[in-house]
């Protein structure tokens, strides 16, 4: 008499589980991970382009947005920007491949060890990688001089010489929660650090409130200016650097701390 063996049907499902669950953990590290941010997360940095057309050179600001679904944004420059979705991203090790909603080629931002700067470059038009420094939004401004023209200079490296370039696209904030962006008023207040009040051109200099993720300049001649609003994350972490970035409307300034 021959008895036959009877399976059991339970252990040879949990065999067959484990066995795949083996396989994946054997060729997972050769496939790397994909993952979402799990806060939203900022970056931003300058880099500077070539003009195909004319033969000139000049800056491009990157400011991106990465939400936790998944899809990010650069549009910050728009009033509406929360609601943009430029695309989607995926985080696999300390690489974020950007793949765009219009007809594009896919980007990688190469993030560093410690995820605070990471390297970017855009479209084959760039004439060197950009520093991209890890943002936050704030509810503080350190007072001081915040350069837009400056930031020109900070295409590869945030080491740069600490020179002041003042024109009425920088903003140079106060601890009253005032600001100004007259030339003049920002050549007193760098010179002068006892300087507490700004006075000037009534449409360049005004009255300043920040929430998180947004910046809202009030012009003492009525005019209101709000949009988008990061800071530098080694700056609100305490880091000692040379310079840090912010982000206001998708354009990038320099603050420079020792020169104010």
């Amino acid at each position: 008499m021959v008895f036959k063996k009877r399976v059991n049907k339970r252990k040879l499902f949990l065999f067959m589980v484990f066995r795949i669950c083996l396989w994946v953990l054997v060729l997972l590290p050769l496939f790397g991970t994909s993952q979402t941010f799990k806060v939203p997360t900022v970056y931003a940095g300058v880099e500077m382009v070539h003009d195909a057309l004319d033969f000139s050179t000049g800056r491009m600001d990157n400011v991106f947005y990465f939400r936790t679904d998944g899809s990010f944004t650069e549009t910050l420059y728009e009033e509406k920007w929360k609601s943009i979705k430029d695309g989607s991203y995926k985080l696999t090790g300390k690489h974020v491949i950007l793949e765009y909603v219009e007809d594009r080629e896919k980007d990688t931002l190469f993030l560093d060890a410690d995820g605070k700067t990471g390297k970017y470059r855009c479209c084959g038009l760039s004439l060197g990688w950009a520093t991209m420094v890890k943002m936050k939004s704030v509810k503080e401004i350190p007072a001081g001089f915040y350069s837009y023209e400056t930031a020109s200079s900070l295409s590869a490296t945030t080491d740069f010489a600490q020179t002041r370039v003042f024109s009425n696209d920088d903003i140079y904030f106060l601890a009253d929660k005032r600001f100004t962006r007259d030339k003049k008023s920002m050549v007193a207040l760098t010179s002068a650090n006892t300087v507490l009040t700004a006075t000037g051109d009534d449409s360049l200099t005004g009255s300043y409130t920040v929430t998180e993720g947004a910046l809202t300049l009030m012009y003492d001649d009525g005019e209101i200016e709000k949009g988008s609003f990061f800071l530098d994350s080694r700056l609100m972490d305490g880091s000692k650097e040379k310079a840090y970035l912010m982000a206001f409307k998708g354009d990038v300034f320099v603050y420079l701390p020792t020169a104010n």
